[in-house]
């Protein structure tokens, strides 16, 4: 599933990765990640944290 962002009107997905050892933030954060879309890589960034703003922060920037 994925959703156009308004803010910084770019695409946003929901993934899942599982490793054998493990998954740590030390892990992911050392990991290169990357999307397939219709037979092409795109490099992503990966967000640990909830995208939920409750003080309206990125709003009022």
């Amino acid at each position: 599933m994925s959703q156009r962002s308004v803010m910084n009107k770019a695409s946003l997905g929901l993934g899942y990765v599982s490793s054998d050892e493990g998954v740590t933030k030390e892990w992911l954060a050392g990991g290169k990640w990357e999307v397939e879309v219709a037979m092409k890589r795109y490099p992503i960034d990966i967000q640990l944290g909830a995208w939920y703003d409750p003080r309206n922060e990125e709003v009022r920037a």
